[in-house]
């Protein structure tokens, strides 16, 4: 038993070379001046576009890092023998559309309205507003509140204290 294989590798995988184009945060029009000022206006660590490279049949990732810089990646289409599908700059491991690729990354799909995978949020899990809502609900408006109730409170008194000084004059 055993043994098989053999043949060249788009036998195992082929390459997507072209659903990148339909996505959302693929900009064809976009050059890398127009990356770093659509970014600048995001400014969140993770935001992101992927553009054309000026190298001929490669992408750019423009992107903003953790320390609020704009960092350009190359993005490869490999098809040799060695090394075969998309990478970013000088990576050996490779994807085999670029969405996969950008999946590997903390990039922020959601400024696109997507899902933190890179998917379409047209059928959301059922989980996932319930999730978000016992993460995000009451709590932040529950000590805001009474920061808020605490600061009139002071005031009240502050006034009162104010008032007590004009009578004693």
């Amino acid at each position: 038993g055993g043994g098989g294989g053999g043949g060249p590798p788009t036998s195992v995988m082929d390459i997507d070379k072209h659903s990148y184009r339909k996505a959302p945060w693929y900009r064809a029009d976009a050059n890398r001046a127009v990356a770093e000022e659509v970014l600048a206006e995001a400014q969140l660590p993770g935001s992101f576009l992927v553009r054309p490279s000026s190298q001929a049949g490669c992408l750019s990732l423009s992107h903003v890092d953790d320390d609020g810089t704009i960092g350009h990646g190359i993005i490869r289409c490999h098809e040799g023998p060695d090394v075969y599908g998309w990478a970013i700059e000088d990576e050996q491991h490779t994807y085999v559309s670029v969405l996969d690729m950008l999946r590997s990354m903390p990039l922020r799909f959601e400024m696109y309205g997507l899902a933190s995978d890179g998917s379409s949020l047209a059928a959301p899990a059922p989980a996932a507003p319930a999730e978000a809502g016992g993460q995000y609900g009451a709590l932040p408006d529950g000590i805001m509140h009474s920061q808020q109730q605490q600061q009139q409170h002071k005031n009240q008194q502050q006034q009162q204290q104010q008032a007590r000084q004009n009578q004693q004059r």
